[in-house]
């Protein structure tokens, strides 16, 4: 991925993660989740998103999964999610996903995570990129209106949004502040 360390994000984002959950309970009232990173996924449910994309399956978001196969962040704000490869490819199957954006972007998409609160991260594919939040809205056939309130650009590409989550997060635990994205 362009420039983006994957081992070195990792490392800082479980590093976050395990200051953040220092003293969680105390502070806010009930335990911590299970927050976690995983591992690679495996390359055949990589393939089977390829395929199920036609081959728009962006190099960017496949050099993801090759290092961590999702992002399970319940702690996190509200919650941030990267859909593991076999999951997305079931909400892709049941059509429950935004596939197309129309409005003040047309472009299609690939809902790759979500915020806990209902909203969508979308990356455009297959360009891969750029990345955009979602409020939970209406999504008819696979369309997805931009002009929903709300909805809005986070990032060029998935690097810069995996940069934005680990600047976000590491100044949420270390110093209080709220993310901006959420």
């Amino acid at each position: 991925m362009d420039d983006l360390d994957l081992v070195g994000w990792r490392e800082s984002v479980e590093a976050s993660m395990a200051s953040l959950l220092v003293g969680f309970q105390d502070r806010m009232g009930y335990p911590p989740s299970d927050n976690h990173l995983g591992e690679p996924a495996p390359a055949d449910d990589v393939e089977a998103l390829a395929v199920a994309l036609d081959g728009r399956l962006p190099d960017s978001l496949g050099r993801f999964y090759a290092s961590v196969g999702e992002v399970h962040l319940p702690d996190f704000w509200n919650a941030l999610f990267i859909t593991a490869p076999s999951r997305m490819l079931a909400d892709i199957r049941a059509d429950e996903v935004p596939r197309r954006i129309t409005g003040a972007y047309d472009m299609d998409v690939l809902a790759f995570g979500d915020d806990g609160g209902g909203a969508r991260f979308l990356l455009g594919i297959p360009e891969g990129g750029p990345v955009f939040k979602a409020p939970l809205a209406a999504t008819v056939g696979g369309l997805y209106e931009t002009n929903t309130e709300g909805f809005r650009r986070l990032a060029d590409d998935l690097t810069g949004f995996l940069r934005l989550v680990e600047r976000e997060l590491h100044q949420w635990a270390t110093q209080g502040s709220p993310p901006s994205f959420f």
